[in-house]
């Protein structure tokens, strides 16, 4: 129970009393690669201990608005693997961030990713 070895009885609290604090866990930085004036991110999903299903944004050049969403399920045992498209990049020098949130609104961000379009 909550990442230790248990032996014996477990109980778990209602879920109308249950904090939903517990946010999504730590994700990796994206890979960003350029083909053909697009820019590919990819990256491995995370998991929510509270949640099934996060919604995914894709976050360029530091900026806070996403310029792409994705909501899909996962679970400790089972991270797919995710990819955006962006097809509007201008040419030069950019940084991919994935934000990931549950629908509690608890967020992280993982590291930046940088691909250089042309």
């Amino acid at each position: 129970m909550n990442g230790k070895a248990q032996q014996g009885l477990v109980r778990f609290a209602a879920k109308a009393k249950a904090p939903n604090k517990s946010g999504p866990l730590n994700l990796a930085a994206p890979r960003a690669t350029v083909s053909a004036g697009k820019v590919t991110v990819r990256w491995t999903s995370t998991w929510d201990m509270d949640n099934a299903n996060l919604t995914y944004e894709v976050l360029r050049d530091n900026r806070t608005k996403a310029i792409g969403t994705l909501t899909k399920p996962s679970t400790f045992w089972s991270t797919p693997a995710l990819t955006y498209t962006d097809t509007s990049a201008p040419k030069g020098r950019h940084t991919y961030k994935i934000r990931v949130k549950d629908p509690l609104k608890n967020t992280v961000t993982s590291p930046a990713s940088t691909a250089v379009s042309r």
